[in-house]
């Protein structure tokens, strides 16, 4: 009897200790379950971030690749323009050789070998040479360049040569000038570059000889302006 009660002692001891094996052993588990879910999140966390950071990184490579197509388009024109000023210097240089040959003094003389015309664009073949330091242009017959169009002002502009270049002046007109599509009321002109007059346009040439028929006659009397005469009041009747 004795034994049977020790024998069932013995196994009620082991039962326990079997127990409270199992509740560490499940312990460990809980803890380890919570471990890897903990892990499993900062994963699913640490993709998120990876996908954004992918995506972000996609965008920057696109914007780059806009901003290397824009630098290069950028470089095509600045070539572009570095040719054409390239012409334009070696177009003006060639001028100023040919004045030198010819050694000219005067200012009419300068004018004349510069060759400055305003070629109209409205109406084909005709053209005005500009042939003082000073050339007026408006709708009233005084101007040095009249202009028939309601659009213009009787005093509209003036297009003044000057040692750093040839401007082109507004009178404080109506319809204002412009340059290339851009309105100025003083701005330097270049070859090429088309200017309008109201709704009248013109485009300046550099560099054209006299013709047989021209008048070779140039007025010398015109001066340089001042600021104050430039910009001196003019009626702007019209």
């Amino acid at each position: 009897m004795k034994n049977d009660e020790q024998r069932i002692n013995e196994l009620t001891i082991a039962l326990h200790n079997a127990e409270k094996k199992l509740a560490e052993r499940e312990a460990l588990v809980t803890a380890a379950s919570a471990q890897t879910e903990a892990a499993r999140s900062k994963y699913e966390h640490a993709n998120e971030r990876v996908e954004t950071l992918r995506r972000r990184l996609e965008a920057k490579e696109e914007q780059l690749s806009a901003v290397q197509r824009e630098l290069e388009q950028r470089d095509k024109r600045i070539a572009t323009l570095e040719q054409l000023c390239a012409e334009d210097d070696n177009a003006l240089n060639a001028i100023n050789q040919d004045i030198k040959r010819q050694n000219l003094s005067s200012p009419t003389e300068r004018l004349v070998a510069l060759g400055l015309v305003l070629e109209s664009l409205d109406v084909p073949g005709m053209r005005h040479r500009i042939g003082r330091i000073t050339t007026t242009l408006g709708r009233a017959a005084t101007n040095d360049i009249p202009i028939n169009s309601t659009s213009v002002s009787r005093f509209h502009a003036r297009i003044i040569v000057e040692p750093d270049g040839t401007y082109l002046i507004d009178l404080q007109s109506t319809n204002g000038c412009s340059v290339n599509g851009r309105r100025v009321s003083r701005q330097i002109i270049s070859d090429s570059d088309v200017l309008r007059i109201g709704d009248a346009k013109f485009k300046l040439a550099i560099g054209v000889p006299l013709s047989e028929s021209e008048d070779r006659s140039m007025d010398e009397t015109h001066t340089l302006l001042d600021d104050a005469e430039i910009f001196s009041v003019v009626p702007r009747s019209r």
